[in-house]
C-alpha cells in the first residue's frame, strides 16, 4: 500500500484504501481493510469520518482510543488548514458566503466554540478570533472584549458563529439574547453586526434574520444596518 501511494499518489488510492493506509500507524502490525471499511460503511464517507466524534469512532468495532486521535487529529489540522488567511484577501460577496465559510470552520466540533470575523467596510476578512469553548452563554461571549477586537482593528461588519455539537439548528433563548447585547454594543462605537450564524449539521442559520422574521418592526430595527440590499 505505501509503494502504491509513492508511486502514484493520493490519486491511486480508493477511499478506503487511503483510510486503510492511515489507520495502519495507529494499529500496526494488523490488517485495517476492514475497520476501514467499517467506518465508512458506518459513517457514510470519509467527510463523516472526518466529521465523527470521538465518542462516535470508538463506538465502531476495531477502531480503539489511538486510532480515535489520529482521525481527530487529522480533522483538526484539515480544520485549520482551511482556517489560514490566504495570501489572496478573502471577501464575502453576501451572508451565504459567510455561512459556507464558517460551516468549514465549526462543522463536526465535539464542543461549541464562539468564532468572531472582523470585516472591513467592502467586507474584506480581516481576522477571525476564538472568543471562547464551551457554551454560549453572557458570560462565554464577552462583549467588551470582542468590541476591543473590532476597534483595534478598525473593523466596519463583525459577525458573530457558534456551533451546536448536537445536530440542533434552533437558536436558543442564550443565543438570541447574546445577539442583542452584541448588536447593542456594536451600534453605539458605529461597528455593524452583520450577522450571529449558527451551525450545526454541515448546515447554518442567521439569528439576527431569524428573530427580524418573527417580529418585523421590533426594536431590533433600530440595530439593524442592512449593508447590502436583500442580505
Amino acid at each position: 500500500m505505501r509503494e502504491k501511494f509513492r508511486q502514484g499518489g493520493g490519486e491511486a488510492l480508493a477511499d478506503h484504501e487511503i483510510l486503510e493506509m492511515l489507520l495502519f500507524y495507529s494499529i500496526p502490525r494488523i490488517n485495517t481493510n476492514e475497520t476501514a471499511h467499517r467506518l465508512i460503511d458506518h459513517f457514510g464517507g470519509l467527510s463523516g469520518v472526518l466529521s465523527a466524534k470521538r465518542h462516535e469512532l470508538t463506538a465502531v468495532p476495531g477502531v480503539g482510543a489511538q486510532s480515535a486521535d489520529l482521525i481527530c487529529l487529522m480533522a483538526e489540522l484539515y480544520r485549520r488548514a482551511e482556517a489560514e488567511d490566504s495570501k489572496t484577501p478573502r471577501y464575502f460577496k453576501d451572508l451565504d458566503d459567510v455561512g459556507r465559510y464558517l460551516v468549514k470552520q465549526l462543522d463536526g466540533l465535539a464542543r461549541e466554540r464562539v468564532l468572531l470575523l472582523l470585516l472591513t467596510a467592502d467586507y474584506k476578512l480581516i481576522a477571525t478570533h476564538q472568543i471562547s469553548e464551551g457554551s454560549v452563554n453572557e458570560s462565554s461571549v464577552d462583549v467588551r472584549q470582542i468590541m476591543e477586537y473590532a476597534i483595534m482593528a478598525k473593523a466596519s461588519h463583525i459577525v458573530l458563529a457558534h456551533n451546536h455539537p448536537d445536530p440542533m439548528l434552533i437558536p436558543s433563548q442564550v443565543d438570541e439574547s447574546v445577539s442583542i447585547s452584541l448588536m447593542h454594543a456594536a451600534s453605539i462605537m458605529g461597528i455593524n453586526l452583520w450577522e450571529h450564524v449558527l451551525v450545526s449539521d454541515g448546515k447554518y442559520v442567521f439569528i439576527l434574520r431569524e428573530m427580524l422574521s418573527r417580529k418585523p418592526y421590533s426594536s431590533l430595527d433600530k440595530y439593524t444596518n442592512k449593508p447590502k440590499t436583500g442580505k
